[in-house]
């Protein structure tokens, strides 16, 4: 779940969670606010009973305004309606010709201040610290008006008011927590703890540590950004790794080649001063130690233009040729060339076997596959101890691949030896001399372009019984032979 989906999720969990809390305490406010000014204005009275008293009450006074009317400035009459006011926590303060006739111990100057003239319209005041609500009724006596003030202290209500505010006040900082906190929480656990995950790593970074590894198991955008976070990170190390690599192997590169050097100038410097101090005395002599330098010269020249090759071949800057070859004629072409080079050299039995019903077509470079099979065709030779040699090609035709494999009868390789076949200067008796012949790059060599062919390459082997090497190409369909 993406983290602008849990922020949307939790906004609208904690709106709902907060609106439900609000509405609660609202409605619990209200109704104790009810609850208080019932037990306020009703005392111990029913509503019903309250009700009836006011309409009594009021129905007095119209009765004795119509029949009686001096007695609505009769202290005693408004006395007797004040005490039945009480009941409705309500007291009565009456004006005429502005005569005040105050029941009550109120100071007639603040009741002047806050009642008088008829028209306040305030909703209130405070008196010797009370909070009063009014209303007031005109009536009349030989056409001049008495007020009629009904004065009731909501002192109580008026704090019980303010309780409430600060109660709402409290519920809304609440909310505010409530709304807040699983935010913060979000936010701690889904962005800042990945990032400081990821300065973790930068810092490790900065110090040229990558041994360390990030994780997360989130799949929203901080999670995808800590996984190919690491993902840089591996990717960096394997780079790392590979310049070392490749550092080692130009410094084994240097002394390898320097070694395979300097074994045959060393024989061919011998021959000549052998010639110049007069060792080789006669002309037999002298033509088997010429012979003897030009092949080492030879061997010189081979083993450079195979580390020439190679180089080449590693820094990507041997250009290679494709053409659609049939693969049946090119094999048994070069087959028998090599035969009759093999049979002069020594006892040595090259076969090639077809086993596809058809003439394959793979798009290569004639030139660069043709020497993958002198290389391999070599090591075979070279690495045979056999009385008769055989070295076999075998050419198989699949459903997408073409397949060449080169089997022989040699000394065979274990396991170990089997898992460095393909490095630069490895060879299987582990010397570092020619005595074999070769330079050692043959089958890094073969690995490199069989790799720029875009093929694979597999060796087997078993100690004493022999290789095989089989190179695998893409195949081209194609209708007929094409070369």
């Amino acid at each position: 779940m993406s983290i602008r989906l849990k922020l949307l999720i939790t906004y609208v969990l904690c709106v709902l969670l907060s609106a439900g809390v609000l509405v609660l305490s609202i409605f619990a406010g209200v109704g104790r606010f009810a609850k208080q000014i019932s037990d306020i204005v009703l005392d111990e009275s029913t509503p019903d009973q309250v009700f009836v008293e006011v309409m009594d009450v009021m129905a007095e006074i119209k009765h004795a305004e119509k029949y009686e009317p001096e007695t609505l400035v009769d202290v005693e009459f408004i006395e007797a309606i004040d005490k039945r006011l009480s009941a409705i926590s309500s007291s009565l303060v009456v004006v005429y010709k502005d005569d005040w006739v105050v029941v009550d111990d109120y100071p007639e100057d603040l009741l002047r201040r806050n009642l008088y003239p008829s028209d306040n319209h305030e909703e209130g005041f405070v008196m010797n610290g009370y909070h009063y609500v009014f209303t007031n009724f005109t009536f009349t006596i030989d056409q001049e008006p008495v007020l009629y003030y009904v004065l009731m202290d909501v002192t109580e209500v008026v704090d019980f008011n303010a309780e409430v505010r600060r109660g709402i006040g409290v519920a809304i900082l609440l909310l505010i927590v409530l709304m807040t906190l699983p935010l913060i929480l979000l936010t701690q656990k889904s962005i800042i703890k990945p990032l400081k995950e990821l300065d973790k790593g930068a810092q490790e970074i900065g110090q040229g540590n990558l041994e360390f590894k990030l994780y997360s198991k989130s799949n929203d955008e901080m999670g995808k950004v800590i996984r190919s976070y690491e993902r840089m990170r591996q990717e960096l190390k394997a780079s790392i790794d590979r310049q070392v690599q490749y550092e080692n192997n130009r410094k084994e590169l240097i002394s390898s080649i320097s070694h395979d050097l300097k074994t045959p100038m060393t024989s061919i410097k011998g021959y000549v001063e052998g010639i110049l101090d007069g060792v080789a005395n006669t002309p037999e002599k002298q033509e088997r130690y010429l012979k003897v330098i030009h092949q080492k010269s030879l061997d010189m020249d081979r083993m450079i233009d195979d580390l020439f090759t190679f180089s080449k071949l590693d820094l990507k800057k041997l250009p290679f040729e494709f053409t659609y070859i049939n693969m049946e004629r090119f094999i048994r072409d070069y087959v028998q060339e090599a035969a009759i080079e093999y049979s002069e050299v020594g006892k040595v039995e090259l076969t090639y076997t077809n086993n596809s019903a058809t003439s394959p077509v793979a798009n290569i470079d004639a030139l660069q596959i043709r020497r993958v099979l002198q290389n391999l065709v070599q090591n075979s030779f070279y690495y045979n101890d056999s009385a008769q040699k055989k070295v076999e090609i075998i050419l198989e035709n699949n459903d997408d691949t073409i397949s060449i494999a080169v089997k022989d009868n040699g000394i065979g390789m274990v396991e170990e030896e089997l898992k460095q076949v393909f490095t630069i200067f490895y060879r299987t008796d582990m010397s570092r001399n020619t005595k074999t012949g070769g330079s050692g790059l043959g089958l890094a060599i073969v690995k490199q372009i069989i790799d720029g062919h875009h093929g694979k390459i597999i060796a087997a082997s078993s100690k004493g019984r022999g290789t095989k090497i089989t190179m695998i190409f893409n195949k081209e369909k194609t209708d007929g032979d094409r070369k």
